[in-house]
Order: C-alpha cells, then structure tokens, then sequence
C-alpha cells in the first residue's frame, strides 16, 4: 500500500508542477511573425495576398492618400517621412504584432518577446514599404 501511496503522490506533485509551467506560457498575434519572414517579402514586388498567406489577416488595416499616410508615419515614428517616400496614391497600412511570455518554474528566468511589423501596400495591392521592430520599436 505505501508504493502505491507514493507513487499517486509522485503523480499529483507532477500534475502541479506540469500545470504551473504551462500556466506561466502565454502568446498572442501572428504566429509567423518574425524578422525573416518579413524580411522575404520584397518592396515593389511582395502582393498583399502574398503577405496574407504568409502571416493571415492583419490585426488592423487602415486606407490612406498620401497626405494622410505621412500623417500617421509621423504618429508612429514620431518624425516625418521624406517627401518622396511615397507617391500620390492610395494606401493600405496593414499592422501585426506577436507577444509571447514564458516563465520558467526556476526563479527570475521569464522572457518577453514583443515583435511587430507595418506594411505600406499600393492601391495596385503591391508592398511598397515594410517595416519590423522589436520591443515595440520600430523605425525607418
């Protein structure tokens, strides 16, 4: 009866440790999301479905003309873009993002990741601009 006895505890104080770990595990956004997928898509060729395909539906899409579009480049970036970055035009500026927090059951060993990406799209449905940050860092 006692190497019985042990041996439901052994499983019951694994069960907890199991379920701690895995609590501690948590991710949100696009899962592809990452500096080398965005990386292959190319300015002036990349499609919108191509993007699509690869990372799915954007988490925000917004349309632009050009006036407005170096308006929210200024919010984001928090400086202008030159002049001739874009052409007269209209716009779709497709955001993703990938947040992830993992917590191991060993003391001060977390780690956060924070990725996120824009990408400028031409009313043809061509990339014309990309942009990838880390910690909610992005720049041009």
């Amino acid at each position: 009866m006692y190497k019985g006895n042990a041996l439901n505890h052994l499983r019951l104080i694994s069960a907890i440790l199991l379920t701690a770990f895995l609590a501690a595990c948590a991710s949100t956004g696009s899962s592809n999301l990452s500096k080398s997928t965005v990386n292959a898509f190319e300015e002036g060729k990349t499609t919108k479905d191509e993007i699509a395909s690869a990372l799915g539906h954007p988490e925000q899409m917004m349309n632009f003309d050009k006036k407005g579009l170096e308006n929210y480049m200024y919010r984001v970036f928090l400086k202008k873009p030159p002049e001739d970055m874009f052409a007269e035009d209209k716009y779709e500026v497709w955001t993703y993002s990938k947040w992830s927090y993992v917590a191991s059951p060993i003391p001060f060993t977390s780690h956060e990741s924070h990725k996120n990406s824009i990408f400028i799209i031409n009313s043809n449905g061509v990339l014309v601009k990309k942009f990838f940050g880390e910690k909610g860092k992005l720049s041009f």
